[in-house]
């Protein structure tokens, strides 16, 4: 989901502008540059032949998929019960020592108490009832002002304003529910984002904010076979330079489009079942290249690849359409709908896949006479090997998609995620327990057995986010599960909680964390059937900057690539007086656009090589950054220099932009600074100034 501080990772609104410089070759050939100033940005301010006989199978899956056990009735918790007694038992939850700072503090509200609403559903094509669309945040228009752009079940994506909570886009994809969640990228090349979108109509698309459509793509027959419910992955596959759009479908397809709206060669590729998973995009074997990887179903009807069993697959796929070796890896009787996540879990330099399964209850197949296979978080090593310590045995199924990053501070990946015992876990990256908590209401509930009580945690299927929401050195674990986000601490403390309102609908979106205006800032999306249905918009804010974020959204990133690596693939830089980011091109500084950090993965910006300076009879400060081709120089104004933290400068022999001169006629030496004030040189000033040869004014 720009932003002032910079921190983390998270959408922001950058200052994009053209530069002062030295551009004298005297002036370089004597500051010792010996390279050209560098500009400084200033202020931006095919269905198998057997699809239908498995259609009807499909449609009754879709109609049960959110039920929650309470449905099934006894004969699932008897199984599940009997199925438990054959298998390891969870491991309790643990403590790793970590001491929290402050326990439940409240968040402050940013949008109106009840949220920022949609419209009223005209028409509602949701077919399960709930809304997984997790909100993007970008500045669309340009205007520097971050925007809160979601999908709904109305088919429209909605973006409201982050300064004034005017909701001021409003655009159509087609009669099918945006379950996916947007996307936002520079996806023509032109400095501005654009979104991509999909629907459960089968439209699929890429729109800029004056609601010019650059992509328009119809897959599969009508709603639902066509539909697509995961969330889209954007990544340049062959390193061209141009974007792909890859995602799944119900149609029993996964998608690759190029920006000339034609296929990539080798896609679509058939899956031989239906996928609500989404893609994520990254180097899992090591080749150089990325490769594509989700889930997808396996109901087991005759000609399907594990027929007789049943269950789903975690499929991936290089760049060609070609399947990895060693992949797919089949989950034998429970569907995969979790959406993967790429991160190196034990530290061999290679992407590692994190994915749950599924919520497929036992009497889909066999009418329950066989428990389902549904209480494990798999990660797998690009080769399909089993990374140590995997796979997790939980307390029930896991819908949830994992998020990845540094919860425990000992500088490798944890992984979160919610399972249908209303649990929300943290697993260290050798598959050790962290600990547990409820993600409803109560977070101290316990977990349910099957069946949810008053009691107990309700099934919940949420996916979490992690990131440093106070800056205070320490990643933080967020989820949204009944009507309160809740923030947890690394060893589990509950820290902050925010409010909905009564009346929500349970939250599955992922929460998504930004910077607006230097600040922290959580938003949620949830749902009400309360006067009308329709959308809601939560944020709130901790108050304090953000921090490292290895997971701030939905998918991990704005790209929605699912890939957590600290190989970043280019460093950036930022200094303290400016919000302008960076990036070294042959040594030299070459300014980001948002859109290119954004294709970056929001990498941390490091502190640039700047020193403070000015002349001692002047009163203007300036700021000089070494960059290894040429220098920077900068005239800061005061409320630079307070932003920077009032850095002590030292004293200049030159500044860049400065002319010193002297008349024919007279034998002072004078000196005009790049403000224009005009000093003469007493002899101790020259020689401090090396004795700088003056031009000659005749």
């Amino acid at each position: 989901m720009r932003r002032e501080s910079m921190r983390g990772a998270g959408p922001l609104a950058l200052q994009i502008g053209t530069p002062t410089a030295d551009t004298t070759d005297a002036a370089r050939a004597a500051n010792g540059t010996g390279a050209p100033g560098v500009p400084l940005p200033l202020s931006i301010a095919s269905q198998s032949a057997d699809a239908s006989a498995r259609a009807s199978r499909t449609r009754w899956r879709r109609s049960v998929m959110w039920r929650r056990a309470v449905a099934v009735g006894a004969t699932v918790a008897l199984a599940a019960v009997a199925h438990a007694a054959a298998l390891p038992q969870r491991a309790a939850a643990a403590s790793n020592g970590l001491q929290s700072a402050v326990v439940n503090t409240a968040l402050t509200k940013v949008s109106p108490v009840a949220g920022w609403d949609t419209p009223f559903f005209a028409a509602n094509y949701s077919q399960i009832g709930e809304k997984f669309s997790t909100a993007a945040v970008g500045d669309l228009d340009n205007n520097g002002v971050p925007d809160i752009v979601v999908g709904a079940p109305d088919g429209h994506i909605y973006a409201w304003r982050t300064d004034n909570g005017v909701r001021w886009f409003d655009f159509f994809t087609g009669p099918g529910a945006v379950q996916a969640s947007p996307v936002l990228v520079d996806y023509n090349h032109d400095g501005r984002l654009d979104i991509v979108y999909a629907n459960t109509h089968g439209d699929v698309g890429v729109v800029e904010a004056d609601y010019h459509r650059l992509l328009t793509v119809k897959i599969g027959p009508d709603q639902p076979w066509g539909g697509v419910f995961g969330t889209p992955a954007v990544a340049d596959i062959d390193n061209n330079g141009n974007y792909e759009v890859i995602f799944t479908s119900f149609d029993q397809h996964i998608y690759a489009y190029m920006e000339n709206g034609q296929p990539f060669p080798g896609w679509p590729v058939f899956l031989g079942d239906t996928s609500w998973s989404s893609p994520a995009v990254g180097d899992i074997d090591g080749d150089g290249e990325p490769e594509i990887v989700a889930g997808y179903d396996c109901d087991g009807a005759p000609g399907q690849a594990c027929a007789p069993a049943y269950g789903g697959y975690v499929g991936a796929w290089k760049i060609n359409g070609t399947r990895v070796p060693g992949w797919p890896k089949f989950v034998d009787r429970q569907v995969v709908w979790s959406s993967p996540a790429l991160a190196d879990l034990d530290g061999d330099g290679r992407l590692d896949v994190v994915v749950g399964q599924g919520n497929m209850p036992a009497t889909m197949f066999d009418g329950g006479k066989q428990p389902m296979n549904g209480e494990y978080v798999y990660a797998f090593h690009g080769d399909g090997s089993a990374v140590a310590g995997w796979p997790v045995r939980i307390g029930r199924n896991v819908t949830s998609s994992p998020a990845v990053g540094d919860i425990n501070g000992d500088g490798r990946p944890d992984v979160a995620f919610v399972a249908e015992d209303g649990l929300l876990y943290a697993f260290s990256g050798s598959g050790q327990l962290l600990w547990t908590h409820c993600a409803g209401n109560n977070p101290y509930a316990p977990p349910n057995t099957g069946v949810a009580t008053a009691s107990t945690c309700p099934g919940l299927h949420a996916s979490p986010t992690i990131a440093d929401v106070d800056a205070d050195g320490r990643q933080n674990v967020l989820i949204g599960g009944e009507q309160w986000l809740r923030v947890y601490d690394p060893d589990g403390s509950l820290h902050y909680s925010g409010e909905t309102v009564t009346g929500t609908e349970p939250m599955t979106a992922a929460p998504s964390v930004t910077s607006v205006n230097g600040k922290t800032w959580i938003v949620e999306v949830s749902a009400t059937s309360i006067g009308g249905a329709r959308g809601k918009v939560f944020a709130w804010t901790t108050g304090t900057t953000l921090g490292r974020a290895d997971w701030p959204t939905f998918k991990h990133d704005m790209l929605r690539r699912g890939t957590n690596t600290t190989v970043v693939t280019f460093p950036v830089y930022k200094a303290a007086y400016s919000p302008t980011l960076y990036r070294l091109v042959n040594g030299s500084a070459q300014a980001l656009t948002y859109a290119q950090w954004l294709a970056a993965g929001l990498p941390t910006p490091r502190p640039s090589p700047t020193d403070y300076v000015m002349y001692p009879w002047a009163p203007t400060l300036y700021a000089v950054t070494f960059w290894p081709a040429a220098w920077q120089w900068d005239m800061l104004t005061y409320a630079q220099w307070q932003g920077a933290g009032f850095p002590a400068p030292r004293t200049a022999t030159w500044i860049a932009g400065s002319d010193v001169y002297k008349f024919a006629t007279s034998p002072t030496i004078y000196v005009k600074d790049p403000a224009g004030l005009v000093h003469a040189l007493t002899y101790a000033e020259w020689e401090f100034m090396n004795y700088r040869q003056p031009r000659i004014i005749a």
